[in-house]
């Protein structure tokens, strides 16, 4: 294996040259070193920790989706082709006219085409000793270390790493801080929330013994929804149940822009999932509290005079010696030993734009790049965290910062930087995540929120308690989204249907019957 130090007093120079050692530079720079054919030379910039995230144990589910684990390793010890030069230092300028990058420890390295990979740093709002952010699983394990003496976690964030994050907690109240009316917002509806509810205050549940599979079928529309003997879709959408003076049973639906997901549950999983009742079960081990609809606004050293503090559920501790109070923007406030802000992130663009004004920053701080990962000065790219998708993207895809993307990203941008005249990769097509949350194996699918189907579209659902949960976006007979919660093995054949646009009005009445083989079906 050949590896490189910037020792040298000339400028080392690199056909091709990748910044930063994160899921998407990594794969920029594996799939550059198996596609290259000649002696162009690869240096990869990591920072001067000198870790790089690799990807490891990839399993394709379909044409695109696919699950990994991710690995840190160190630069010096992974690439052994002899093409690929790793210097472990940081980028401090750059001279987008020379094509020049100067490094911390006053050397310089110059390139051809250059790709940006430097990734996004987690949102941090609170400078206080006992408030951390937190972007990466990888953070857990440092993060344990400060919860040994720690009796109450405070979380504020809603999305992925936050969801995450309760799951794993133990030993700790937990109090869960978000802005929406219901958890993991980001990703699912007011339903898939509640299915994942026992999840949260009990863990996998010990019973070997599989529910009846509840399948329901519904319409989202402009107007509210007006049906007789509504009760099997009231289930499946959470909708108010009301009785006109004829004796005849109607249901509405809010679908207004504020409204999450377009439907909520109703009292079938209300009754089930009281999370008082569960809260204070003596058989609970676990003490998780959400506050719903409240964003932090401030935090304090002690517990602040004249402010109403929080209701919560009578098994949590009533102390006072607190090492941090928060406060929301709800008037409440509430003490706690530690707070974790997993409230999002900031594409790491700074640098770039401040040392190259030409270069177009979007409204989200991120890297403007078209199609072809290109940015606005020639011969420079960016992936990743650190870019936004600036071209006419397809019906079914949509960017979001995961590790799904940063690897697509990565790969297409190196075949790019080779092979200018290629097109869009498929991944482009159609958006595929998979990951894990609550235990249970995830799968996201297309337009899996419908945020970008015009009303009305049907919504499929199977509901399996504590099993599965399955939502299908269906409009005009054809497949547009779909959210898969459990052992489903749909994955692939709903990628397919959605790739391909089939038409499935002949099996719309059976299309999550249990009994039906749909991929048998459609083969």
């Amino acid at each position: 294996m050949d590896t490189a130090s910037t020792s040298e007093k000339n400028p080392v120079h690199g056909q091709f040259v990748v910044v930063g050692g994160g899921v998407a530079g990594i794969c920029c720079v594996e799939e550059l070193d198996s596609i290259i054919t000649d002696d162009s030379k690869i240096i990869l910039i990591t920072g001067r920790g000198g870790f790089i995230k690799t990807v490891v144990n990839p399993e394709r589910l379909g044409q695109i989706t696919e699950t990994f684990e991710i690995e840190e390793k160190i630069s010096d010890a992974y690439f052994s082709s002899g093409k690929v030069i790793s210097i472990k230092q940081d980028v401090v300028s750059w001279n987008s006219k020379e094509k020049k990058l100067h490094l911390s420890n006053g050397k310089e390295v110059t390139y051809d085409k250059l790709c940006i990979a430097t990734g996004a740093s987690a949102k941090s709002d609170w400078k206080h000793p006992s408030v951390i952010t937190i972007r990466d699983t990888e953070t857990i394990e440092s993060l344990r270390a400060k919860l040994h003496s720690t009796r109450r976690v405070l979380l504020v964030g809603n999305g992925g790493i936050a969801t995450e994050l309760v799951f794993e907690l133990k030993n700790v109240e937990i109090l869960w801080a978000i802005r929406h009316p219901t958890i993991s917002a980001t990703y699912f509806d007011a339903a898939a929330a509640k299915f994942f509810e026992p999840m949260l205050l009990h863990g996998r549940p010990s019973s070997t013994k599989k529910p009846e599979a509840k399948v329901d079928r519904y319409v989202v529309d402009r107007k509210p929804i007006v049906e007789t003997a509504p009760e099997r879709l009231a289930f499946a959408c959470g909708l108010d149940m009301n009785e006109s003076s004829d004796g005849a049973a109607t249901i509405s639906v809010d679908t207004s822009s504020s409204a999450i997901g377009g439907c909520a549950l109703g009292p079938h999983w209300l009754a089930k999932l009281n999370q008082d009742e569960i809260s204070n079960s003596q058989e609970n081990q676990r003490k998780v509290h959400v506050i719903s609809e409240a964003e932090l606004t401030d935090v304090y050293d002690e517990k602040p005079q004249g402010k109403r503090e929080s209701t919560l559920p009578d098994n949590f501790q009533r102390a006072y010696d607190w090492k941090v109070w928060a406060e929301f923007s709800n008037g409440s406030i509430c003490g706690c030993d530690l707070i974790i802000q997993a409230t999002g992130v900031v594409p790491n663009s700074k640098i770039w734009h401040r040392d190259c004004p030409e270069l177009k920053i979007s409204e989200d701080g991120g890297i403007l790049v078209g199609e072809k990962m290109e940015t606005s000065v020639p011969n420079v790219y960016a992936v990743g965290d650190v870019c936004t998708a600036g071209w006419q993207q397809a019906p079914h895809w949509t960017q979001i910062r995961l590790w799904t993307q940063a690897r697509q990203m990565g790969i297409f941008c190196a075949r790019v930087m080779v092979f200018p005249d290629i097109q869009l990769d498929i991944a482009f097509e159609l958006f595929t995540h998979a990951t894990t949350f609550f235990g249970l194996k995830v799968v996201l699918l297309g337009d899996f929120t419908a945020s970008k189907i015009e009303k009305p579209f049907q919504v499929f659902m199977r509901i399996t308690e504590r099993e599965e949960y399955i939502k299908v976006i269906n409009k005009n007979g054809r497949v547009h989204g779909a959210v898969l919660i459990g052992e489903t093995d749909l994955e692939e054949t709903l990628e397919n249907l959605i790739l391909n646009q089939t038409d499935i009005s002949q099996i719309e009445d059976d299309f999550l019957n249990p009994q039906v083989d749909l991929e048998d079906y459609f083969d």
